[in-house]
């Protein structure tokens, strides 16, 4: 379990290249000077073999650092293979962020288990260190998939919702803790201070608002014709 710190604040980010950038591929560079203090945990979805590449960089970054692995792209092309993220589980917390990265509001009960149940057991084949941390693809979760994900040992949950917060849901006498955390991509910014200014979290908010409400209607739609 993480400790519980309301001063915490969680980021988000990545991957990391030199000289290829886009929005979910943040200069090095730039990472390199950002000012992350201890009221901060960095988190890294997906799996990027950059993570590995730059992780003398990355453990000088905030309290502590998570890698959130998607599983079916260990060994792929771009992305760390079992070897490194083996190495890396000496250093870093590696944990879920489910097997295939789908959209949960379109999974029943039984595929939403599957997908933690097949990352966990994949992660935990490979570290040999126990998976509670579930990162939810494009930070669409529900209370019915933590309620699921729950069942099968996971404890602390990740959002992508742009706002600092962590709140306490109990289930089956067991605490679980939700957080939000706001995403890194932007460049520009040589603060973290900066890049959380309220102008700048306001407009990442309503985007991220309005994309969660068009997922959730366009996979009520899905649903629906079949």
């Amino acid at each position: 379990m993480l400790t519980q710190n309301k001063k915490i604040k969680y980021l988000m980010y990545h991957a990391f290249s030199e000289t290829h950038f886009e929005r979910y591929c943040m200069d090095i560079n730039q990472f390199r000077y950002q000012k992350i203090n201890n009221n901060y945990i960095a988190t890294f979805d997906d799996g990027s073999e950059s993570l590995y590449r730059y992780r003398d960089i990355i453990s000088s970054k905030g309290q502590t650092q998570i890698f959130f692995i998607r599983t079916d792209k260990i060994n792929r092309k771009n992305y760390l293979t079992s070897t490194q993220i083996q190495d890396l589980s000496n250093y870093f917390k590696i944990q879920s962020h489910s097997h295939s990265h789908p959209n949960h509001f379109l999974l029943n009960d039984r595929e939403i288990r599957q997908e933690g149940m097949i990352s966990k057991q994949n992660i935990e084949n490979i570290t040999g260190n126990p998976v509670k941390f579930y990162a939810f693809p494009g930070g669409d979760f529900s209370f019915r998939s933590i309620k699921i994900l729950a069942e099968i040992g996971y404890r602390e949950f990740f959002t992508s919702v742009p706002l600092f917060f962590t709140r306490n849901l109990r289930y089956n006498g067991v605490t679980l803790n939700i957080h939000g955390r706001v995403e890194v991509f932007s460049p520009g910014f040589s603060t973290i201070k900066k890049y959380h200014s309220l102008p700048v979290v306001s407009r990442r908010l309503l985007r991220h608002i309005f994309g969660f409400s068009n997922r959730y209607i366009k996979s009520r739609l899905i649903k629906n014709k079949f």
